[in-house]
């Protein structure tokens, strides 16, 4: 059986000029409770899937972190497409809004980067592949 190696990860999100090393994502469904007088227990149905990520590394010096030099708009944060790999034919995919980023240097390290966002719409879960 194949092993899902880190180092065959990845992370793009549209519009976002990164070099992520890492990303991290829970999907989450809502439960609501239908229980009704005449129950012996109580019983819950799902509800609405949504997901939160974070993606983390370092930003490119070579293009903008958010496309061209401006003001940063609330149009940035909306509906960026993401696709968070695994591995090979292992993803998945969805529209996010970008809630926060982060912003980070040292005098001898990296500068880096990290944002957050909450999924926005169907959330694609594609896992099975070499």
């Amino acid at each position: 059986m194949p092993v899902i190696v880190g180092s065959n990860g990845n992370c793009t999100i549209n519009g976002v000029s990164a070099n992520f090393n890492t990303w991290s994502q829970s999907i989450n469904v809502v439960e609501s409770e239908v229980t009704k007088f005449t129950d012996l227990s109580r019983k819950v149905v799902p509800g609405l899937v949504s997901s939160t990520f974070t993606a983390a590394g370092t930003a490119n010096d070579d293009a903008q972190l958010f496309g061209a030099d401006a003001a940063i708009a609330p149009s940035v944060f909306q509906s960026s497409q993401v696709v968070l790999t695994a591995n090979t034919g292992c993803t998945t995919t969805f529209a996010a809004l970008i809630t926060a980023f982060d912003l980070s240097s040292t005098v001898n390290g990296d500068f880096t980067f990290s944002l957050s966002g909450s999924s926005n719409g169907d959330i694609t879960l594609a896992w099975g592949g070499d």
